[in-house]
């Protein structure tokens, strides 16, 4: 055995006795993969491990092919045995447990805790060492109450001309899925539609056998969803077809909108902080949750999470993958 069961390497988290990479940056033999969004998707790579839910969105979003298991189902790779948790980020996100000669490390990708209709609530086991993401890890970053933030932001949609078009900018996999099942309990004035992006993420889920409404999809080619809120991905916000649009609004979904300097840094007219992270407190409840004799942080604000949880005693170190 290694020194350690799991070290951060250029191409990301190697296990060495699994001869495996968690989330991996680019192709290797095995790659152990959390969630379906791209940057944890280890494209190309010989054999991919991953939740069947995480399987269907990578088989419809890239091509990719995988080996599933299930949630809480064992299985080994070379000798070193493998758990997947829920993590309540996107749709078949996983905590992945890695086990090997009385060694219980966890590996947490991206995670929330708050309760989502479009995933499997979050699950943290106990361990030995717990390796998790930074990305909010500051104070400033509290989530509100998500239902009063579902209605300022249709409260702020109904109070637009029935001319205007307002587009919500959300992530086509995963969070456009949770804001779709969320804001169908509101009265919209307006009819609302989806980008191509984002309806093909929403078949995908339907075929999961989640409950995604069915909205029409918006042309951008057309000037039939004039007047109708689009939820869209970010970068379609500029497209040309977007930006020669003169009557629009747009605010975008995320978490970094809890700061009000990233809107007006990022010009939107609004901003909604939905997130599916963790937040402060989130992140500091998880490590109490997983009672780890070890923390490592990545990604984000991991510096600072790494020295404010030496503060409060706890043996942790910031990770740079």
């Amino acid at each position: 055995m290694p020194d350690s069961l799991i070290e951060p390497t250029e191409a990301g988290l190697y296990c060495e006795p699994a001869n495996a990479y968690l989330d991996p940056s680019q192709p290797v033999d095995n790659a152990v993969v959390s969630h379906a969004h791209a940057d944890h998707g280890a494209k190309d790579s010989e054999r991919i491990h991953c939740t069947p839910a995480t399987q269907g969105l990578l088989k419809a979003r890239y091509g990719f092919e995988a080996q599933s298991h299930s949630f809480e189902q064992r299985f080994a790779i070379n000798g070193v045995e493998f758990i997947f948790h829920p993590a309540s980020h996107v749709l078949g996100s996983a905590l992945v447990s890695v086990i090997a000669d009385d060694e219980h490390w966890v590996y947490t990708g991206d995670y929330k805790r708050r309760e989502d209709p479009t995933t499997t609530s979050l699950s943290i086991p106990s361990c030995d060492v717990f390796i998790t993401e930074s990305t909010f890890a500051l104070p400033v970053y509290k989530w509100h109450d998500p239902s009063q933030v579902y209605e300022d932001m249709i409260d702020w949609v109904n109070q637009a001309d029935s001319s205007t078009t307002v587009f919500l900018f959300a992530y086509s996999l995963g969070k456009a899925q949770r804001v779709l099942r969320e804001i169908a309990e509101y009265d919209v004035a307006k009819e609302i539609t989806v980008h191509g992006s984002v309806e093909e993420m929403n078949d995908a889920y339907r075929s999961i056998g989640v409950d995604i409404p069915d909205y029409d999809k918006a042309d951008l080619r057309t000037k039939e969803y004039h007047g109708d809120v689009v939820i869209a991905p970010p970068g379609v916000r500029e497209s040309t077809k977007v930006q020669r649009l003169s009557d629009k609004q747009s605010a975008l979904i995320s978490g970094w909108m809890r700061v009000r300097g990233n809107q007006r840094w990022r010009s939107y007219d609004n901003g909604f902080p939905v997130s599916d992270h963790c937040d402060w407190e989130g992140l500091l409840k998880s490590v109490e949750d997983a009672s780890p004799e070890e923390v490592k942080t990545l990604h984000g604000y991991s510096e600072d999470f790494a020295e404010y949880l030496r503060g409060e005693g706890v043996d942790a170190e910031s990770w740079d993958v």
